[in-house]
């Protein structure tokens, strides 16, 4: 693969408007990482016990509260967006979370996606799929403002939110993690054949959700990523996450 490039995460504001329906202002602020998923694996910070924050570009920076500035994305949504429209995928997510990190995952062992959503397993696996579609979407937005030309269309990530479907492009990975939280930064490729590779792990304590893109018809189809016929999670070694290879 060649033009390989990291893309960090800037501290700036996007567009006025939000994202993804393109109507309303830009009013609303989200969590990096979920505030519930923060609240589920991480002691409660004060002022006197902090926990620490690290990037690229800092290191140990005191934490003393989860609404802290840092742990929010320089990228808003609506009001709207962030309640009424969103809110049953963050609440599939927030189901799925949990009940992943009680398992004992193994590598290579298949976990069932109907034993976490018991009725309505295929509308629930969107939710969570669009979940993570509207961090992605937040993320291209936040780059773009900061001037990289990221070569992927971020209106194909609003109509899928404001459609409630898939973006056939966009694909989930579930994994083991080694205790981190947080998220990596989003890292893109483009193959020799022009085709695009973007991808960046959501990391969850002991689980971890790779959120991939691959650009229609330029990648070999992978059969352990989600949206797939299966009603199957598989959980993946981290190194074996994105072994693509160009149509």
């Amino acid at each position: 693969m060649t033009n390989q490039w990291a893309i960090h995460d800037e501290r700036k504001h996007g567009a006025a408007l939000c994202w993804i329906c393109n109507r309303n202002e830009a009013n609303s602020g989200e969590h990096k990482t979920k505030r519930s998923d923060l609240a589920a694996v991480l002691r409660a910070p004060t002022q006197g016990q902090p926990l620490y924050f690290h990037d690229l570009e800092q290191r140990n920076k005191p934490i003393r509260s989860f609404d802290a500035k840092i742990l929010k994305a320089p990228v808003h949504i609506c009001h709207e967006c962030n309640t009424s429209r969103t809110q049953p995928h963050d609440r599939a997510w927030e189901r799925m979370s949990d009940e992943l990190r009680r398992r004992d995952l193994a590598i290579g062992r298949w976990v069932r996606a109907n034993g976490i959503f018991r009725y309505d397993t295929r509308l629930q696996m969107i939710n969570v799929h669009l979940f993570f579609l509207k961090l992605f979407g937040r993320m291209l937005c936040e780059v773009k403002a900061n001037g990289y030309d990221v070569p992927i269309d971020i209106a194909l990530f609003s109509q899928a939110i404001m459609t409630s479907r898939p973006h056939p492009e966009v694909h989930l990975q579930f994994g083991k993690c080694d205790g981190t939280v947080g998220r990596s930064n989003l890292e893109c490729f483009e193959s020799d054949q022009g085709g695009v590779l973007a991808y960046w792990i959501y990391q969850l304590d002991n689980i971890a959700v790779g959120v991939l893109f691959a650009q229609a018809g330029k990648w070999k189809h992978r059969p352990d990523l989600w949206p797939t016929v299966s009603d199957k999670l598989q959980t993946l070694a981290d190194s074996s996450f994105y072994a693509f290879a160009p149509c």
